[in-house]
């Protein structure tokens, strides 16, 4: 889930270096060429490009959502086994308590 996650980062890192490059060929087309054929093809590219950082973003939450989603299940399960721990040792202590009357109630007896 971590090399998804590393995976989504860097693919958005890309991509948003792609669109900084973009930006900066778009505003060298519109600052020294006024080609606006070309001005509006690197806007739709650079929509296009921001629309898939955007995803890539949603899905890096996403994964982030469910790590948390899954650290907060293995905490729980950790308290679990802690209670069914602390269950053991209060059966064995009420075990060696009455282990203990009954060796009392043998040496009554034999007295």
């Amino acid at each position: 889930m971590f090399l998804f996650n590393s995976a989504l980062v860097l693919i958005s890192t890309v991509m948003v270096q792609f669109n900084i490059v973009l930006v900066l060929i778009n505003s060298f087309l519109v600052l020294f060429f006024f080609q606006w054929f070309f001005f509006l093809f690197i806007n739709v590219l650079v929509l296009f490009y921001t629309v898939f950082v955007l995803f890539f973003i949603v899905m890096v939450l996403y994964n982030t959502l469910l790590v948390l989603i899954s650290t907060f299940l293995v905490l729980f399960s950790t308290v679990l086994v802690q209670f069914y721990i602390a269950l053991v040792l209060y059966n064995t202590v009420l075990a060696l308590f009455f282990t203990v009357l009954v060796v009392f109630n043998r040496v009554l007896i034999l007295l």
